[in-house]
């Protein structure tokens, strides 16, 4: 098992937070790789602009630098997670292909669609943008009878979007904050092509307070559609993962696979048989499962990071290789095939009295968490480990769609940092 520390890090300053980051599918002949970086900077008058970034990476000398001629997207209300789409044909506009959508959801739970054109976007023009869907504001959701009194029912807002990627780009698959449900929409006609509510986890969907509260208490679900199976679409609410038929309309979902701490991400693998997934949660661990075994046991499972693991991805060419970023303020890779079992008693170290975790919502501060003792876990299978933010924990990460040995990750207080496969571990694949 190798471990080592890359040498090949670049890091670039995109605003005074970041939150979310997307890789960007590109037609261009150059094949350079553009990443999307959702993030926001308070102006002088003690304001805050909240924007889209377009960062590109050459092919050839792969640096990092922000594609200014790509006018990015603005919006009033934070942007808590992006997407993006290429359209390739006159399906959804008028005129010719060349059209970038991008999808953005704020931190007050709306979902818009933005249309740039290649070539006509410069900085402070006017974007044409599509609204999905607004949250429930809260003295319009439903209330309940409850103890001689009326409580009122969980405000809904949402916390991820995606588009289908195997579709036009008319759909974008909606997960809310908490995951009590999931919604696809085909934003060009204005209407809602499937939903589903979830069962599972200790929270009836009932709040008390403002929506706020109930936010910081609450693990953002995430969701991504298979590779393999067109309809597909995962998603997580707490320690539940939930896998749906994104046709069904009006469903119940139940949980597939679940586990004591929460999920933070979830994703398919890139095989044609789409029979893997990979999760990220709470318990620093990286965990691959398979789907033929509902309800099992992880298939393999990957320690090293202290902190809450953010995000996970297998690579969309290379399945051996697993990516995930963690509030430890690192990004790993693991070697899937170097680990054949998961850790058990022998594995660990007992080493604290307490749990420590990195927590975002408090600026990144140390949150103490004295549920129960700590076990640090051997890292198995870890090829690299790259230290993206010393003082700040990394909070999305994502692989390039045009180039499967680049990787983007960005830290809570607004940078943005490209890193690479080693040149040792692509030779191993290759030959």
């Amino acid at each position: 098992m190798s471990f080592s520390s890359s040498s090949s890090l670049q890091r670039l300053v995109c605003g005074d937070e970041a939150r979310a980051i997307c890789s960007v599918p590109n037609d261009s002949a150059n094949n350079e790789s553009l990443f999307a970086v959702a993030c926001s900077t308070t102006t002088p008058a003690s304001t805050t602009k909240s924007e889209v970034k377009i960062f590109c990476v050459d092919a050839q000398t792969h640096r990092l630098k922000e594609k200014r001629e790509l006018a990015f997207v603005s919006m009033d209300d934070k942007i808590v997670d992006v997407d993006c789409f290429r359209c390739r044909d006159d399906s959804v506009v008028d005129s010719g292909g060349g059209v970038l959508l991008i999808a953005a959801c704020t931190a007050e739970g709306n979902v818009s669609v933005f249309r740039r054109r290649e070539g006509d976007s410069k900085e402070g023009d006017e974007e044409e943008k599509n609204v999905i869907e607004n949250k429930v504001s809260e003295n319009e959701g439903e209330q309940r009878e409850e103890g001689g009194g009326r409580r009122q029912l969980r405000t809904q807002w949402y916390s991820s979007c995606k588009f289908d990627p195997n579709g036009d780009g008319r759909v974008v698959a909606m997960v809310t904050s908490g995951g009590a449900s999931a919604s696809f929409y085909d934003h060009e006609n204005a209407k809602r092509v499937g939903a589903f509510t979830t069962t599972g986890g200790d929270d009836d969907g009932v709040v008390g307070g403002n929506s706020e509260e109930m936010k910081k208490k609450t693990t953002s679900s995430k969701g991504d559609w298979s590779k393999a199976n067109r309809n597909q679409f995962a998603f997580t609410r707490d320690g539940d993962v939930f896998v749906v038929d994104s046709r069904s309309s009006n469903d119940t979902a139940k949980p597939i696979f679940s586990q004591a701490s929460a999920f933070r991400d979830v994703a398919f693998s890139a095989s044609e048989d789409g029979r893997y997934i990979v999760t990220a949660s709470e318990d620093w661990l990286v965990k691959t499962w398979d789907l033929r075994k509902n309800g099992g046991a992880p298939a393999k499972c990957f320690a090293g990071h202290e902190g809450a693991v953010t995000k996970a991805r297998f690579n969309p060419v290379y399945e051996s290789i697993v990516m995930s970023s963690s509030l430890d303020g690192t990004v790993k890779l693991w070697r899937d095939s170097d680990l054949g079992r998961l850790p058990d008693d022998d594995d660990s170290e007992r080493r604290r009295n307490k749990k420590v975790n990195i927590d975002e919502n408090s600026g990144g501060g140390i949150n103490n968490n004295s549920e129960g003792v700590s076990v640090e876990l051997k890292a198995y299978g870890n090829l690299q480990t790259t230290t993206v933010g010393s003082f700040s924990p990394v909070v999305d990460a994502c692989w390039s769609c045009n180039d499967p040995w680049i990787m983007a990750a960005i830290t809570l207080d607004g940078t943005v940092a490209l890193d690479v496969v080693p040149r040792s571990e692509k030779y191993r694949i290759l030959l």
